[in-house]
């Protein structure tokens, strides 16, 4: 990617020397001069507007829009998920501290999860609960793209 070729690039030229906080600025205009800011200013003009369109106009009081909650996610690049084996706590907490609840959830990328959902380890969420996705957990490692749970009754 062009981005990361500019980055290594200025930071190969200067590594090894203490970072001087009034040349950061200097730095990301190199990166980002030319066809890449114009590039990535096209993009995020799109983005914008796409999410103007999609969830701005769209928002009435008390009423909820089929989809924009997906629409939402891709624009934002993530969405949150529950590893199956926090289900139980999650539905605990749910009921006696919803802040708690909240916490167990775990990021994931939008392409994470389509790649996950297409192997079939993603439980959709509903008004309740969240999307569960059924791959080991660590809470030090994170999810294990590489190691589904296998459960009884899963569909």
């Amino acid at each position: 990617c062009e981005l990361g070729s500019r980055t290594l690039s200025i930071l190969t030229t200067h590594n090894g020397r203490e970072i001087d906080d009034h040349l950061v600025n200097r730095w990301l205009d190199e990166i980002y001069s030319d066809s890449l800011a114009r590039r990535w200013e096209t993009e995020y003009r799109q983005a914008a507007a796409e999410f103007k369109h999609a969830c701005l106009e769209t928002l009435r009081p008390f009423s909820t829009v089929k989809g924009v909650e997906n629409q939402f996610h891709r624009l934002f690049d993530g969405i949150e998920v529950l590893p199956a084996s926090l289900f139980e706590e999650y539905e605990q907490n749910l009921e006696r501290e919803p802040i708690t609840a909240e916490e167990l959830l775990v990021p994931l990328r939008w392409g994470q999860y389509h790649m996950l959902a297409n192997q079939g380890l993603i439980k959709a969420g509903n008004a309740r609960f969240p999307p569960t996705v059924v791959t080991e957990y660590n809470s030090e490692l994170g999810l294990s793209f590489d190691q589904p749970i296998l459960e009884e009754g899963w569909d």
